[in-house]
């Protein structure tokens, strides 16, 4: 299913559920309603509605998010491959089109999860080299790590 269908249902199901709940509310407090047992009883479904709904939003909306993240790193990945594996926060500004702060938590994240390496010039500017962006000279000299030793 479709991200933005998965949220529109979601959302339809919060309303739906939310109306239900408050039209039993409603019915429940006249005082001319015989049947107050059964619109007790009934109350799960529109509550269930109401928090199924929110749920499925929540989770196509997290889904959304991290689609997003994976994009933005393919494309730091690839800038830093242009530039020969070094990059920096200004860099991915310009390029990507997201602020200097989510730029910077971007690369922060590469580095925390090992693909990046934080380097600093003599100037004290920040930059990242990306690992894994190899030459093809390196690539060609590449071994089998038993011939290492």
């Amino acid at each position: 299913m479709g991200k933005k269908v998965q949220a529109f249902i979601g959302i339809v199901l919060a309303v739906g559920g939310f109306l239900l709940l408050v039209g039993g509310i409603i019915n429940m407090t006249d005082p001319n309603n015989p049947n107050i047992v059964q619109d007790v009883v009934t109350m799960p479904f529109p509550l269930g509605f109401l928090v199924g709904g929110i749920a499925l939003y929540r989770r196509s909306q997290k889904n959304q998010q991290k689609e997003r993240r994976v994009s933005l790193e393919r494309g730091i990945i690839s800038l830093a491959r242009q530039q020969g594996g070094l990059i920096t926060p200004t860099e991915v500004v310009l390029h990507l089109g997201v602020s200097i702060e989510e730029a910077q938590a971007l690369l922060d994240g590469l580095c925390h999860r090992g693909l990046a390496q934080i380097l600093v010039n003599p100037e004290g500017s920040l930059m990242y080299r990306i690992e894994g962006l190899l030459s093809p000279v390196e690539k060609a000299t590449a071994t089998n790590p038993e011939n290492l030793s």
